[in-house]
């Protein structure tokens, strides 16, 4: 078992294992709720329709260690009993459309056997406090099944921890972690004790007064100013020295590097706006929350955007300090979008078509970072047959309380 899962965090076992893994097995709008005052017991939450196409909501609870038997303490059945307790009593707020929902079902993933003292302590808690609602074990080798059956690619992980520990015990000072994300995985250097000394990379480049070399040298100045990537060929770099303990993974030849690629260091932690639209008429909508993240900066230039975030609003902001010149770019998508949210974004996308006033402030402070004029013209119409068929399908949707979406493609009528 510990072949297939090596020995993952809780945040590891999260994000590179049972994120994908939901989503592979048709779960929806599967969002990693870990973390803040909000989550309330809930690591993920997540929902599907049953036979009869009602919505079924679903949290998950992950443990990554062994889950005892005892009534206190890290790891307990109390501890995930009280998790679980928490999952059902409180409600989470739904990424796609921002309504409360409450779990219907939970889920206790762990890659360890659940010994079954500590399920009967469990369920003898959670049943106690009177909750009736479905509670299901995941762990060991029910887990490792789902795993090879839905994402048999995942074995590759094997192999990253393999370099990872390969990493770490050949450098006393440093050891080696890696997260992924749904684009790649990332592996960074962190000491191991507060002594650790500072690691140290270095390239000579030389760019010769070429027309590849000026082209070269322009690509560089604007890589320092806006944070843009930049790519260096093996013509241009003439030495390089890095720890030798990196040096078997990064050159194992010893023949050097093809190309260089410098990119930028995005933040990981998003500024939460709200943008209020305004329109000459006096219509009013507003679009919330956007999380604006920094994905790439430089000594004259800043760029944001949440393309990170699900939603139908991409937001997309340059700020130049040279020039004191801010640029915003808003695009929208409906496609997967639940309808009641695709009627909202239509509403806002009227209002934009006939001119408006788009005021983006912080959440937390309610500071204005901008008043963005939109002129009459900038945003076309939205149609009548698309705003009649968005109402229809929200009635339909609170009728039935079946969740609909906009399909990801044209709808022909």
């Amino acid at each position: 078992m510990k072949e297939q899962i090596p020995d993952f965090n809780e945040g590891q076992l999260r994000t590179l294992v049972l994120l994908p893994l939901f989503r592979a097995m048709g779960f929806q709008d599967v969002d990693h709720y870990h973390g803040g005052p909000q989550e309330q017991g809930k690591d993920i939450v997540m929902w599907k329709p049953d036979d009869l196409g009602e919505r079924v909501n679903y949290g998950v609870v992950v443990k990554a260690g062994r889950i005892r038997g005892t009534a206190t303490g890290k790891g307990s059945g109390a501890e995930v009993a009280f998790q679980i307790q928490q999952c059902f009593g409180d409600p989470y707020i739904d990424p796609v459309t921002l309504e409360k929902r409450y779990i219907d079902v939970c889920f206790v993933v762990c890659p360890e056997v659940i010994a079954k003292e500590a399920r009967n302590s469990i369920k003898s808690v959670v049943e106690g406090r009177g909750i009736r609602r479905q509670m299901r074990f995941i762990h060991g080798r029910k887990l490792y099944g789902l795993i090879d059956k839905y994402l048999p690619e995942r074995t590759v992980i094997t192999e990253l921890e393999k370099i990872r520990k390969t990493l770490s015990s050949a450098s006393p000072d440093y050891h080696v972690s890696f997260r992924g994300d749904k684009d790649a995985t990332h592996f960074w250097l962190e000491p191991k004790h507060p002594s650790a000394e500072p690691i140290e990379f270095s390239f000579n480049i030389d760019i010769p007064d070429t027309l590849e070399g000026q082209e070269m040298h322009k690509s560089l100045e604007k890589h320092f100013k806006t944070g843009t990537p930049v790519t260096i060929d093996k013509s241009f770099i003439t030495g390089y020295d890095f720890p030798d303990f990196l040096k078997s993974i990064l050159d194992p030849t010893g023949e050097g590097f093809e190309k260089l690629l410098i990119m930028p260091h995005p933040n990981p932690r998003p500024i939460t706006f709200e943008a209020i639209v305004r329109g000459q008429k006096g219509q009013e909508s507003e679009i919330f929350p956007i999380e604006l993240r920094i994905v790439q900066a430089g000594t004259e230039e800043i760029t944001l955007n949440n393309e990170q975030q699900d939603g139908p609003w991409t937001f997309h902001l340059v700020l130049n300090k040279e020039q004191k010149k801010l640029t915003v770019r808003l695009d929208f998508k409906l496609g997967g979008v639940n309808v009641n949210r695709a009627l909202e974004c239509l509403n806002t996308l009227q209002i934009l078509a006939g001119g408006a006033i788009i005021e983006l402030k912080r959440y937390d402070t309610g500071f204005t970072l901008v008043d963005l004029p939109i002129e009459e013209g900038m945003f076309e119409p939205v149609s009548e047959w698309s705003m009649a068929l968005t109402e229809k399908l929200v009635y339909i949707q609170s009728k039935t309380r079946v969740p609909l979406s906009i399909p990801d493609r044209d709808i022909l009528y």
